[in-house]
């Protein structure tokens, strides 16, 4: 009987909890489940801003960033300051460049800084002093980068290089009205203004002098932005003055030479040493003006440019003024930023492309720029007035300004020759109508000769159009959709709820 007793007493129900302690045992319950979604959501943004993976999954891969350029930003030797002076009102290039430069960021860490200046609505003391720091026009859509090398406690002077809008994009028109992207080359560009600020050790370029030569001073219009001694330092470019006489032997530091409109002709030996210099891998910029001999002319035939004795007119052309409107640029990376654009070019001489020796053009030599169809070169400088004759004139579209290349050296990672003629050294000038554009062109030539391809490897990215086109039928499904068997569903359902409220 006790024992049943006991079993009894065992099941006995214990009293429930009162009102007040269900209360708090249901807040306790809350704020632990609060707290502790809180802490999970903390912890999955930690893990998740520490290890992620990026990846650009739209069908273009219009954001997606190559290895070369991860390898780039990744070792970083210093930090880079990147400035966006672009503004929407101008560029529509400007969100683009923005998304591209996160993506940098993302990779390169505190190791790169970006600042986005609008030139337009932003202070313009802030746009006068990038632009005076970075060597460019205020008005101008730039992208600059800046690289501050440090040495202990004491800073060296920062290197900068800008690359302009026109490098970044290509177009199908050069009008601005209705204009679509056709290849988008950011990624080239920002990866090779970064690598040239990597290198620490200017390359030498010898100017030649002692015969009627354009110095550096006399060279390079960029106006209240500087001068070519300027830009030549921006692209770590180091100009040496070169005499050739007594001595013909071109230097072995020497990364390239430039032959900015020589007077005089050339002594046989100063030739065959720049001949030599050639053979042996060199870098020669030649700018040779109408009416000039140097001497120099049967020597870059052997590389397939001959240039021609005459000076390049328009029909519209007063007495004594020569002056050639070139339009068309080649798809080459000394010429290629200026297609769209057109320059004017003071007393040029033209010039052709001689077939290889297989007696068929040879891929090795390529022009740079082109006259407009309606330029022709006089071959009488004495004519007045000048015209165009049948059978001694070379009618437009003339070449103006050639390229040779030998390639790259199979197993070696330097190139063979580079020759780059042009038949002008007054598109250089400070008075010259494209003196800015003329600068451009010519630095442009050098980096190529200097072999800073540094974008080998980055394919450019080309928008992708989904054009939504619809039959006929289709066309007449959707408007009597919307026109009308929508709002019949619409006002039906409405009908409906009424006459079911109403009963």
């Amino acid at each position: 009987m006790a024992k049943s007793n006991k079993r009894t007493s065992a099941q006995t129900p214990q009293p429930a909890l009162s009102a007040r302690a269900a209360r708090f045992q249901g807040n306790l319950e809350i704020v632990i489940t609060a707290v502790a979604m809180l802490a999970i959501f903390i912890m999955i943004n930690y893990v998740g801003k520490k290890y992620y993976i990026r990846k650009d999954l739209s069908p273009s891969r219009y954001y997606e960033i190559s290895e070369k350029t991860r390898n780039v930003l990744k070792n970083l030797p210093s930090p880079v300051n990147v400035v966006v002076c672009m503004t929407d009102q101008k560029s529509e290039l400007h969100g683009q460049v923005l998304a591209l430069l996160k993506e940098y960021k993302d990779i390169a860490g505190d190791k790169l800084t970006i600042e986005d200046v609008d030139p337009v609505l932003g202070d313009k003391s802030i746009v006068e002093a990038l632009a005076e720091t970075f060597n460019f026009r205020g008005n101008e859509n730039v992208v600059a980068f800046q690289m501050r090398a440090r040495i202990g406690d004491a800073a060296t002077t920062s290197r900068s290089k800008v690359v302009y809008e026109g490098d970044i994009a290509t177009y199908n028109s050069p009008l601005e009205k209705n204009r679509a992207i056709t290849e988008f080359r950011a990624e080239q560009q920002f990866t090779g203004a970064i690598q040239s600020l990597i290198e620490d050790k200017p390359a030498r370029v010898y100017f030649l002098e002692g015969h009627g030569e354009r110095s550096i001073s006399d060279i390079g219009g960029m106006g209240s932005a500087g001068g070519m001694q300027a830009r030549l330092a921006r692209e770590s470019i180091e100009p040496v003055p070169l005499s050739l006489i007594g001595s013909p032997k071109v230097p072995d530091d020497a990364s390239a030479l430039v032959i900015a409109g020589p007077q005089n002709r050339l002594h046989p030996d100063e030739v065959a040493a720049i001949g030599a210099y050639l053979e042996n891998r060199g870098k020669v910029f030649l700018m040779q003006d109408p009416g000039v001999t140097s001497g120099l002319e049967t020597m870059i035939q052997r590389y397939q440019i001959a240039l021609h004795n005459d000076v390049v007119k328009r029909p519209t052309d007063s007495p004594g003024k020569n002056r050639a409107i070139v339009t068309v640029f080649a798809d080459h990376p000394a010429s290629r930023s200026f297609r769209g654009k057109a320059m004017i070019i003071p007393n040029i001489r033209s010039m052709r492309l001689l077939d290889g020796p297989d007696g068929q053009a040879s891929p090795r030599v390529t022009y740079l720029m082109e006259t407009q169809a309606d330029n022709y070169g006089e071959t009488n400088f004495t004519q007045s007035p000048s015209r165009l004759d049948e059978g001694s004139d070379k009618a437009g579209p003339l070449t103006v300004a050639a390229a040779y290349s030998e390639g790259d050296i199979p197993g070696e990672t330097q190139t063979g020759a580079r020759l780059v003629v042009i038949g002008s050294s007054t598109y250089l000038l400070a008075t010259a109508d494209s003196a800015a554009l003329g600068t451009d062109f010519f630095l442009n030539c050098l980096n190529w000769m200097l072999h800073r391809e540094y974008a080998n490897g980055i394919t450019s990215k080309k928008p992708m159009e989904y054009p939504m086109g619809v039959t006929p039928l289709q066309e007449s499904t959707i408007n009597w959709l919307s026109l009308l068997v929508v709002p019949l569903i619409t006002m039906s359902l409405g009908l409906f709820i009424w006459y079911s409220r109403r009963r």
